[in-house]
């Protein structure tokens, strides 16, 4: 989620867009910035953590 705001980068309004289901624990939100594990993942693009105000929430869905 992004903080909702006039300063949201346009890329991070994308996210929730190219991930629409989420993704799992330990996997990859894709953004036009590339790859990204959660708001400040080092191992991502610093034009993609920088300043970044997102967050992520833990959605548990029961295994049927």
């Amino acid at each position: 989620h992004t903080a909702g705001d006039e300063l949201v980068r346009d890329a991070h309004t994308a996210i929730p867009l190219m991930n629409p289901d989420g993704v799992f624990i330990n996997e990859t939100f894709e953004s036009p910035l590339g790859p990204i594990e959660y708001p400040g993942d080092p191992n991502s693009s610093a034009e993609n953590t920088i300043n970044c105000r997102c967050h992520v929430f833990w959605r548990i869905v029961p295994v049927l």
